[in-house]
């Protein structure tokens, strides 16, 4: 081989592999700006001859990816927005979102380059304010959106005279776009299904794996996902929800929180995971929501708004078309044109409408046809008047782009989804079917033949071809007995991790190679004989056992009949049946049966004899003896029952055994009670009507009744019926309070000298409790809150910030979540407020900021809301992201006849020579004659 056909071939072999050849989507991010105010030799950036600047200019940024013809494939321009010297940039950079995609048909890292060019807006003399571009051979091109191969670059103007004077960064990487695979993004599938085969490999879309593409990967299982957020997995995708102060596919990217101005009115700074507010004077706050003081003495409320007190602080009342802590903002949500329930954003100078769900257009009055998706397959839906249209690419066709012109007329046997291929047209079959059409049941599906077995499907299952060392049905078994044959006198078996052999009859050993008596135990001259599981020890006379090792002592013994022989070390013993007994079994044992039920039974030489157990008498231990160890305490005698016993006790004495003395003997409570022994002496319980010792007297015996009057003996009392004017218990009061004299609500209380006192009720008053006492009248209710008289106190109507029994305590109304997942609640005394995220607004934070607001599109281009981002729909003038590059139509040569074509904006011109005429040349001048 000569050196340069080795050169040539290791060119070649570089070209492919730093050249992608299909489709790559870039991801550039604008991270940050710096600027001194002094640009291009000293002079301000708007070309003010001063030394320091007075204002920032407003720079416009173009990024371009560009081919080795330095032609630019693809860009994006947006103005900087620097309304400082350093700006970090979040979501939102100028009049676009940030970060902005980019898809170029192919990438070559040497030959390829990304361009960088800073503008200055406002000036024509000297615009130019940094420009650079490189090429990144490092740069690694991902497999996918989820690719985290980011490169960062800090690029620094390096002329002399401005060095240093202006900073950019941005960060960005790049992989292959939707339907583009392999190693240089060169395998399409159009559509991007789930599964593409091509050329026999299978590729799998996003979030997919498997065999057939058919498994869900479930991203939340790598640690860190997503970098500062939550992840929630999904079938076929996932959701980050990402914390406070970052954004992005994988939470990563730094928000850009001034993007929705909460500094009300003061200017915010973009942080690091955070914001800054720099309020005007007299204000203070995170937000500059606080006016500072605590009194309306010197504060100013601009435009003519008013100060007043509200918890305890200042608080500036606006007029209509006003807003702010201090009034200084124009309110242009005022009397603004948002329609259907939308809501109106304060944007600077002008305002946004936030549309809710199936609304879109400027003012949200326009029915959103394109909210559900309907288009597939990568279509751009279009909203007409009264429905939408479906932009169809790939070569799909149909209302919502899902049929692909190959496919027309292919069902794929109804078992799987047809695929275009360069070719023609492949079958994605689904699960356990193959073929072009996928015609047939592949019952291989699912099945792994384990060890290089090779799985064969047939008409109605599948089976294993497994290789010599392994077996079963999925070849899931070694084959221990691959070369085994068991001495050819048994079966060999594999079991979990060896083999063993099922020996035939009248063999064993491991492997099946001896019979029963090799190494057999026989003794005293037995003789082996092998049997089919086993071997047998023929014993010589007077020896016994499995190997005859024992003398038989037991030879010619039967004791009697009547038991059996029981050979031991040097003798023998009988053991008798149980009805018999001796040493030979030559007496007859009476205790068999067992006669006595409640005592020991002894063999006699008559019979049997019983030993009764305490308790028990009669000849067999039957009777029960109830009266044993039982004195009735001396003072009774006791008499056997059949199951118990009984004491009969002699006068004087009582209870079961006679123990107690009978303190109620001869007592008889003179006949108008019952006598009870009570602790060694004995009570009488009287009948009603009377008491006394011996219940011998009435209750009105000796009793305490005045004045005249008579007294009533009661049940277990007596009651003095009083004669006229007097009353009390005993009658002894002369009564000031015959009627009511407190209106129901008191008490009457006689005094001394003829006179009554009323002690009133809780909640009455006046000297005869007459008037209700009004506990309003003290405004018990805090807040505002209503106050309601009751008898003995008051009730309070509470408003719904408030709570308690006086209304003083504060509804914290944050505990019911009000702000929703996008918000975070603040509650303050009587009300609460919601601090929302990036890109979320409304009182709860439940309307999502449209990017379309913020009107990217230009030249009369439809902007269409996607989930993270937007997209233009150019007319067929314009193109480019945001359709601000104008269309040469020059280039197809409109002009007719020899007329020369001349590109304007938005539109072309033909000049048209001599007798011609028209739009584009078209008419000879005669043929209007």
């Amino acid at each position: 081989m000569t050196g340069s056909t080795f050169l040539l071939m290791l060119c070649c072999f570089v070209f492919q592999v730093e050249v992608f050849q299909g489709k790559v989507t870039f991801v550039v991010h604008i991270d940050a700006v710096k600027s001194d105010g002094r640009l291009n030799g000293g002079a301000c950036c708007q070309s003010v001859s001063e030394t320091n600047c007075t204002k920032l200019c407003k720079p416009v940024l173009t990024v371009c990816l560009r081919n080795r013809s330095y032609l630019c494939l693809t860009s994006f321009t947006t103005t900087l927005d620097m309304i400082r010297n350093d700006v970090v940039y979040g979501l939102k950079v100028g009049n676009t979102t940030n970060p902005q995609y980019l898809e170029v048909d192919s990438w070559s890292k040497h030959g390829n380059k990304i361009s960088v060019t800073v503008r200055d807006l406002q000036t024509s003399s000297r615009p130019l304010i940094y420009k650079t571009e490189f090429s990144d051979v490092n740069l690694r091109i991902g497999h996918n959106i989820l690719s985290q191969n980011w490169q960062q670059k800090k690029l620094v103007a390096n002329y002399f005279s401005d060095k240093n004077r202006f900073r950019i960064q941005i960060s960005y990487k790049a992989y292959c776009s939707e339907g583009y695979y392999g190693l240089n993004c060169s395998v399409h599938c159009p559509g991007n299904p789930n599964k593409c085969v091509v050329d026999g490999r299978t590729y799998c879309k996003t979030g997919w794996t498997g065999h057939n593409c058919d498994q869900d990967v479930n991203e939340c299982n790598a640690r860190y996902f997503c970098s500062r957020g939550t992840c929630t997995n999904t079938v076929g995708s996932f959701h980050c929800t990402c914390h406070a102060s970052v954004y992005g596919l994988n939470c990563h990217l730094d928000a850009d929180e001034c993007l929705m101005e909460p500094c009300k009115g003061g200017e915010c700074i973009n942080k690091i995971g955070s914001y800054e507010c720099h309020c005007r004077n007299g204000i203070s706050g995170k937000n500059c929501e606080t006016l500072i003081g605590t009194t309306c003495d010197g504060i100013s409320c601009s435009n003519n708004g008013y100060c007043t007190i509200s918890n305890r602080k200042p608080v500036c009342r606006c007029n209509s078309g006003y807003s702010g802590t201090d009034c200084f903002d124009r309110d242009v949500c005022f009397n603004n044109l948002c329609q259907y329930n939308s809501t109106c954003v304060n944007y600077r100078s002008t305002y946004t409408c936030q549309c809710p769900k199936g609304y879109t257009g400027k003012y949200c009055d326009q029915i959103d046809y394109c909210v559900s998706r309907p288009c597939e397959n990568a279509g751009i839906c279009v909203n007409n008047v009264s429905s939408f249209s479906c932009r169809c690419v790939d070569n799909f066709i149909g209302p919502n782009c899902n049929t692909y012109k190959l496919c027309v007329g292919k069902s794929c046997t109804g078992h799987g989804v047809c695929l275009p291929q360069y070719n023609g047209y492949d079958c994605n079959c689904s699960q356990g079917y193959v073929g072009k059409d996928c015609e047939s049941t592949d019952f291989c599906f699912g099945k792994i033949c384990s060890k290089n077995g090779v799985c064969i499907s047939g008409t109605n299952d599948y089976t294993c071809n497994c290789n010599k060392t392994f077996m079963g049905k999925d070849c899931e078994t070694v084959n221990h007995c691959y070369d085994r044959n068991c001495s050819n006198h048994g079966t060999c078996k594999n079991n979990n991790n060896t083999y063993s052999c099922s020996c035939n009859p009248g063999y064993t050993g491991t492997n099946c190679e001896h019979t029963y008596c090799y190494n057999n135990g026989c003794q005293n001259g037995a003789t082996c004989l092998s049997g089919n599981s086993n071997y047998t020890c023929i014993c010589a006379d007077g020896f016994i056992d499995n190997h005859c090792q024992t003398r038989d002592y037991c030879h010619h013994q039967n004791c009697n009949s009547h038991g059996r022989c029981q050979n031991e070390t040097s003798n023998f013993t009988c053991q008798c049946q149980p009805e018999y007994r001796g040493t030979n079994c030559e007496l007859t044992n009476d205790c068999y049966s067992n006669p006595c039920l409640h005592g020991t039974c002894s063999n006699t030489n008559t019979g049997y004899n019983c030993s009764c157990s305490t308790g028990y008498v009669g000849t067999n231990c039957n009777v029960l003896d109830h009266c044993y160890n039982q004195n009735c305490s001396f003072h009774g005698s006791c008499h056997n029952k059949i199951n118990n016993y009984e004491c009969r006790c002699i006068g004087g004495y009582i209870g079961t055994d006679c123990e107690i003395t009978d303190q109620c003997y001869k007592i008889d409570c003179s006949n108008h009670g019952t006598c009870h022994n009570n602790n060694n002496k004995y009570k009488c319980t009287c009948n009603p009507g009377y008491t006394g010792t011996n219940c011998e007297h009435t209750y009105c015996y000796n009793n305490g009744c005045q004045n005249g009057a008579t007294c009533l003996n009661g049940n277990s009392s007596y009651t003095c019926n009083c004669v006229d004017g007097f009353h009390g218990n005993r009658c002894q009061t002369r009564n000031n309070c015959s009627i009511d004299m407190c209106n129901g609500h008191g008490i009457c209380v006689n005094n001394t000298g003829g006179n009554y006192t009323c002690l009133c009720e809780n909640g009455w008053e006046g000297s005869q409790c007459e008037e209700n006492i009004n506990e309003c009248l003290s405004s018990p209710c805090k807040n505002n809150g209503k106050c309601v008289d009751k008898i003995n106190g008051y009730s309070c109507s509470c408003s719904k910030y408030w709570k308690g029994d006086s209304c003083q305590e504060d509804v914290n109304e944050c505990r019911y979540s009000p702000c929703g997942l996008y918000g975070t609640c603040v509650n303050s005394e009587g009300n609460f407020s919601c601090l929302c995220g990036p890109f979320w607004t409304g009182k709860h934070c439940e309307n999502r900021v449209k990017l379309c607001s913020f009107m990217p599109c230009k030249n009369n281009a439809t902007c269409v809301d996607l989930e993270d981002t937007y997209h233009c729909q150019c007319n067929d003038k314009f193109k480019g992201r945001h359709c601000d590059i104008d269309i040469d139509e020059c280039l197809v040569s409109p002009c007719k006849n020899g007329g020369s074509c001349l590109n304007t904006h938005g539109s072309y011109v033909c000049k048209c020579s001599g007798q011609i005429t028209g739009f584009n040349c078209e008419h000879m001048i005669n043929d209007h004659i």
